[in-house]
């Protein structure tokens, strides 16, 4: 914490290295929960290049007195429910506008090379927004509750119930994708 505490005063006084630095050290814990939050890539890296643009524009206006991390992952996360409010489901839109079945193996089955990662983003997307931002931060942010609820405003009680009811429906719908 104390080195990003730096990275940020030596960005503040105009060096593009240290913006350079928080880049390469988040990127990948901001692109991982955005993709997992919106199941498309395209859209994931344009929210990290967002968030990243922000934060640099921000600069010399940030106090933060959390983690570097966190408050990224924050910004991500805002930026996620800002661009496409509660329909937070690109499988969903698709399926609404009719370019897929609902049913249809396409929108379940990966064809990628990640396979086993895609599984999962897909099954995420069938859990409902509020229970799989907390599992997705708690999971691949390595997020606390409390943070999680911070994050969103709400009880921790409120969180750990969230995840806990996420984690269920995620394990009912991987046994539903394995058992096809």
């Amino acid at each position: 914490m104390l080195e990003d505490r730096i990275l940020v005063w030596k960005i503040k006084g105009g060096n593009r290295e240290a913006l350079r630095q928080v880049y390469e050290k988040y990127k990948g814990d901001v692109l991982t929960v955005a993709q997992s939050m919106v199941n498309d890539k395209v859209e994931a890296e344009q929210i990290l290049n967002d968030v990243f643009i922000s934060f640099a524009g921000a600069i010399p206006y940030l106090h933060f007195f959390g983690s570097l991390k966190n408050h990224l992952i924050t910004c991500a996360v805002n930026k996620i429910r800002g661009r496409i409010g509660t329909e937070m489901y690109r499988i969903v839109e698709v399926e609404r506008h009719g370019l897929v079945e609902p049913d249809s193996d396409v929108s379940r089955r990966p064809t990628g090379a990640d396979e086993e990662s895609e599984i999962i983003n897909n099954a995420l997307a069938e859990i409902p927004p509020q229970q799989r931002e907390v599992v997705v931060l708690r999971l691949q942010a390595g997020l606390e509750f409390s943070e999680i609820a911070r994050i969103q405003d709400i009880a921790t009680s409120n969180v750990q119930a969230r995840y806990y009811y996420g984690i269920e429906k995620l394990h009912s719908i991987l046994d539903r994708i394995i058992a096809e």
